[in-house]
């Protein structure tokens, strides 16, 4: 489903969808009451922060198969069509390996990550920045995006 906006001629709502494989798979889980971690067990082994991790490239996939080929599925049932007219995206928390599905255009896709050689290594992308997302004011910057996309994110408290 699509409606109008006010700075794009179109915006696209993906909850507005048909319910597919995602909404059924998550139709009948039983989520606990509580948050089962506690905040520590959240943290890096040595308090590090991302930014030092980051610091190397890795060339690292932190998923396996069958979970990369279920968001890529995801995806492909939220996201406009490929080549759908004046559509920019942003990948958050992004590296060398997009999960769209093979041959995915838009006229504009952007990746944000912590590492620039991964990030250039992404052939998907048009425009890439190397920021860390949990710094002070980063959800405040202005862009003008139709899609944005995050998964397998670690954002740090600053």
């Amino acid at each position: 489903m699509s409606v109008a906006g006010k700075c794009r001629t179109t915006s696209f709502i993906a909850s507005a969808r048909t319910k597919g494989v995602v909404e059924q798979i998550l139709q009948n889980v039983e989520w606990p009451e509580q948050f089962p971690f506690k905040e520590e067990d959240l943290e890096h082994f040595d308090g590090s922060s991302d930014l030092v991790l980051y610091e190397s490239p890795r060339f690292v996939t932190h998923i396996d198969d069958p979970t990369i080929a279920t968001l890529t599925k995801c995806y492909k049932e939220v996201f406009p069509s490929s080549n759908t007219l004046g559509v920019a995206l942003l990948n958050m928390s992004s590296s060398w390996v997009s999960h769209f599905r093979a041959g995915y255009k838009q006229e504009r896709i952007g990746g944000v990550g912590l590492n620039e050689e991964e990030l250039k290594a992404n052939k998907k992308y048009f425009h890439l920045v190397v920021e860390f997302m949990a710094a002070p004011g980063y959800h405040k910057q202005k862009k003008f995006i139709d899609v944005t996309s995050i998964a397998l994110s670690d954002i740090e408290k600053v």
